[in-house]
């Protein structure tokens, strides 16, 4: 059951950064440096 309730938790954390982090892309004016910064390239 814990087992279970922390992978949950460890998986909804992810999405959520994911989420906030595209937002934040989506504010941010698409920079080829700024997204060499941040890993994409």
């Amino acid at each position: 059951m814990g087992q279970g309730m922390r992978w949950l938790a460890y998986i909804l954390h992810k999405f959520l950064l994911l989420l906030i982090f595209h937002i934040f892309l989506l504010m941010v004016p698409m920079e080829p440096q700024v997204l060499h910064w941040i890993g994409y390239y």
